[in-house]
């Protein structure tokens, strides 16, 4: 295995790009097309030598044909891969199957793939949005190497106070100053990662805006604990990053008329929750907010995307911001989003994640002698204002039982083929 080049600078604003393919016609034409455009291109015929120089000399984008004598270009790209981690990987190919692309995309040994042939303006575009990349995960990366540096600082002074129990003022101000340094890291990163969207899809950025609102209602409505607030807050806002992989027509057709995209877009738009989860990076709290954020297109029922996960399987915040994200993207009538919501749960949405959001979202009457309550929080003694059903009809408890223990572990016991997916409602007390 190729240990990571040592000692290569990782500058977020390099512009140098590798051109590697064995058609020596090609090659040059794809050099002299970049250079045209003001990047530093270095042209290789022979994968072999373009391993050595990558050895050496640090790019923000490498291309590669696939089909070369020496070596594939997924096996050339594995190797760049372990060599220079953050340039971003362009595989050109002209026949590659739909299985090995989604394979190479999910272990993040290519950033993109181009079919042959290609429009100048399509490949200048993919080229552009990889050198965007670079620089996102370079910068992302020095942000996080400050605030990991802030956090083993902060450790450190710590374990020296627990140990010489020291309690005075200069120590609790240092301590204090490091702790505003940790926060205002994780805010800069936070923030970074909203401008780059921003500046990439201001349609997009704009609703991230009202999903965090909705978000971090949801969080105090359920009392999460501050660290769950924290990743969900980081998910909401970061949840689309990995858009700046996919291209802006891609984008505007995906949210316009989703179900006429080609498979090769299709394929990107899938790949995006991945892409997002690589470029917020392994850092506390932005590794959980990874996982939430990858997770947050799967389905209830198993339909989803990218990893086909099911039922609480799925990350509880991600099934959270999965109902969020779908209110804040329709473009339907708040009437008819909330009535979407309510007839997807159990099939596309965790019924108890549909009742967390749908009962704080803004505009909806409620009696003022109910409040609404999740499975979760029944307890002994409350009273149903209405009955509740399963979703094929069958009556569980009817409206005005008492709950008791034994009739609070058969609704908590329902089963998952035929859920609850009402709004759940007791008399307030």
């Amino acid at each position: 295995m190729n240990a990571p080049s040592a000692g290569l600078p990782r500058d977020p604003d390099l512009k140098r790009v590798l051109v590697v393919d064995d058609e020596e016609i090609v090659m040059l034409a794809l050099r002299e097309t970049l250079h045209r455009e003001g990047y530093e291109v270095m042209g290789i015929s022979s994968p072999t030598a373009a391993v050595e120089v990558l050895r050496k000399t640090a790019f923000s984008v490498i291309i590669s044909d696939h089909r070369m004598p020496e070596m594939t270009g997924l096996e050339f790209l594995n190797h760049a891969r372990q060599l220079q981690p953050e340039a971003a990987r362009v595989l050109i190919t002209a026949v590659l199957s739909l299985e090995t692309v989604i394979g190479a995309l999910n272990r993040g040994d290519i950033y993109r793939f181009l079919i042959k042939p290609w429009l100048r303006e399509e490949f200048l575009v993919a080229i552009k949005d990889a050198q965007e990349h670079h620089a996102l995960i370079i910068r992302n990366r020095q942000l996080q190497a400050a605030t990991a540096a802030a956090n083993t600082e902060l450790r450190r002074l710590n374990e020296v106070l627990a140990r010489q129990l020291l309690d005075g003022e200069a120590q609790r101000t240092h301590l204090a100053d490091l702790n505003r340094s940790i926060a205002n890291g994780l805010g800069e990163s936070l923030h970074f990662g909203v401008r780059v969207l921003e500046a990439y899809s201001p349609a997009l950025a704009g609703r991230m805006t009202r999903v965090n609102e909705v978000c971090t209602a949801v969080a105090e409505s359920l009392l999460l604990d501050a660290a769950d607030r924290q990743v969900l807050e980081i998910a909401a806002w970061l949840q689309d990053i990995g858009m700046v992989a996919v291209p802006r027509g891609v984008i505007r057709q995906w949210e316009t008329s989703e179900s006429e995209l080609e498979e090769g877009d299709r394929l990107l738009i899938e790949q995006h929750p991945i892409v997002g989860q690589q470029l917020v990076g392994t850092e506390v709290p932005f590794a959980s907010a990874g996982w939430v954020i990858r997770a947050h297109h799967e389905r209830y029922d198993g339909g989803g995307y990218p990893d086909g996960l099911a039922g609480e399987a799925i990350p509880w915040l991600a099934r959270l911001l999965a109902v969020v994200s779908s209110w804040a993207h329709s473009r339907q009538s708040p009437e008819m989003t909330l009535h979407t919501l309510q007839t997807s749960s159990g099939t596309e949405f965790d019924p108890e994640a549909v009742r967390a959001v749908v009962r704080i979202l803004p505009g909806r009457w409620v009696s003022p002698r109910e409040r609404e309550v999740l499975v979760s929080e029944l307890a002994p003694g409350m009273v149903l204002a209405r009955g509740i059903h399963t979703a094929s009809g069958v009556l569980l408890v009817p409206a005005g039982h008492a709950l008791h223990e034994e009739s609070i572990a058969m609704i908590r016991s329902n089963p998952a083929t035929d859920p609850i997916t009402q709004v759940i409602a007791i008399f307030r007390r």
